[in-house]
């Protein structure tokens, strides 16, 4: 996981700076052109999913009927996601890995946090709910 993180991919950047990159241009790209949004977060989806995508789907000016909101919700569980992903398996490793809210805090390392804790990811991170600012023993973030 170390690796995957810190090492710079072909743009130069790491995995980390090129979130915060892409969510800071889009940002922009969606005020300059005034579309609606929702903020759609992966916590709010396993903790409230329906009215999380309701919510999502309103903003854009869609209301579905609840019943294919659940039918999209239960269709897109971790166990279904999963084996969707076990049918197509192309051997390249998995997306889906666990699918828990909080999973970032086993693999988390004091190198990694320091690596988070850096602008723009920072506050990018905080426009989303996210305070990667080290935690009390000073080495993990509290998300």
């Amino acid at each position: 996981m170390r690796s995957f993180f810190l090492e710079p991919d072909h743009t130069g950047h790491t995995p980390i700076e090129d979130w915060a990159r892409f969510y800071n241009q889009s940002e922009r790209s969606i005020e300059e052109r005034q579309v609606p949004r929702a903020l759609t977060r992966f916590e709010d989806l396993k903790s409230n999913p329906v009215p999380t995508v309701a919510d999502a789907l309103a903003r854009s000016d869609l209301h579905p009927p609840r019943h294919l909101i659940e039918e999209a919700v239960r269709g897109s569980t971790f166990d279904a996601m999963r084996a969707h992903e076990d049918r197509k398996a192309s051997g390249t490793g998995r997306v889906m890995r666990q699918g828990r809210v909080g999973g970032w805090a086993e693999w988390i390392t004091s190198e990694l946090a320091t690596h988070f804790a850096k602008e723009p990811i920072v506050s990018t991170a905080r426009r989303y709910g996210y305070d990667l600012t080290p935690g009390e023993r000073g080495d993990r973030p509290r998300w």
